[in-house]
């Protein structure tokens, strides 16, 4: 059976664990009018292995009996909550979602929370921290139609099943399944562009890598319906360019044979990676086990890209290195 959906509508943030360093944005009267700081700036940072979400609501309510809950229940399991928010300047994307939560009808308080100043937090879902899912910026890009007819409108919870049309709400199911955004969601994009993939293999065993590197990242990066086009000959300082709406990225990769995501870069890329001009758009990817397949149960192929920070420290998943090396590591 089909977990019910919940839309959840949030302010905009990059990691949502603490509004230290990571301010939100959005149209929401509260932060226009810093009335405080939103609750859900903690809604994927685990506490004891659990995540708890908050979406603003006027009543501190949610009406779980859309979701199947009997009348008056206390709340609801296995839940798939969605979280959108609006990305500055491009519209409302998906930016994660806790896949089988615990929906509760009325807020409660965010169990040891970091607290600011004298405020208090509250949640109104709850998940195991293995099933809630943040997608880093590249990968927000599943958008979210807003106030239009059988859409979400302007309040923070909607329930898309029975009310959006079908196709639309198996895509969100697809989406978390596979990370794969289907075509009829994209943004007019009519499909990949891969201009220089199609040379021959070189029989070595190093090009074998670096081909197979490259192949990863251009899937992982069309599968969220960017158009990448190689540049690999053209001496830029990165390898590929990923476009989806006015967002252009520069990729730069790196495939290994074995685990250890430890890399060189050249000249030229160290210098494209030290520009003011390319470091929000430049990514680092690094792609281990390249010659693994995906089917592989044991050893498998693992892409992780890596951006620049504003701080001069690259970050991407878990690993973090000082921008001033030639070495990540």
């Amino acid at each position: 059976m089909l977990r019910p959906i919940l839309i959840l509508n949030i302010a905009w943030m990059n990691h949502y664990q603490g509004a230290t360093g990571d301010t939100p944005k959005g149209s929401f009267g509260f932060i226009l009018k810093g009335l405080g700081t939103p609750n859900e700036v903690f809604n994927f940072l685990p506490y004891r292995g659990r995540c708890y979400g908050y979406a603003s609501m006027r009543d501190g309510r949610v009406n779980i009996e859309r979701l199947g809950a009997k009348r008056g229940a206390e709340f609801i399991d296995d839940v798939l909550v969605i979280w959108t928010a609006t990305q500055p300047g491009v519209g409302n994307v998906i930016v994660g979602w806790y896949d089988g939560a615990r929906v509760f009808a009325k807020f409660k308080v965010r169990p040891q929370t970091r607290k600011v100043g004298s405020e208090e937090f509250y949640y109104s879902t709850v998940a195991p921290a293995n099933v809630c899912r943040l997608l880093s910026l590249d990968e927000r890009v599943f958008p979210v139609e807003r106030h239009k007819k059988h859409y979400p409108g302007t309040a923070a919870a909607f329930f898309p099943e029975g009310v959006s049309p079908k196709r639309w709400v198996d895509s969100i199911r697809h989406f978390v399944a596979t990370g794969v955004i289907q075509p009829n969601v994209s943004d007019g994009h009519k499909g990949p562009n891969r201009p220089g993939r199609g040379r021959s293999v070189d029989p070595k065993y190093r090009l074998k890598v670096e081909n197979a590197a490259i192949n990863h990242v251009t899937a992982h990066y069309e599968k969220l319906r960017y158009i990448v086009t190689s540049y690999e000959k053209d001496n830029r300082g990165w390898d590929l360019e990923a476009k989806h709406g006015r967002a252009t990225l520069k990729l730069e990769v790196k495939g290994l044979s074995g685990n250890d995501p430890i890399v060189e870069v050249t000249p030229n890329e160290y210098r494209a990676i030290k520009s003011h001009l390319h470091r929000s758009s430049y990514r680092l990817c690094i792609v281990t086990n390249a010659l693994a397949m995906a089917c592989t149960r044991f050893r498998r192929h693992r892409v992780r890209c890596f951006n620049g920070t504003g701080g001069g420290s690259w970050r991407g998943g878990s690993l973090r290195a000082s921008s001033s090396l030639k070495r990540y590591v």
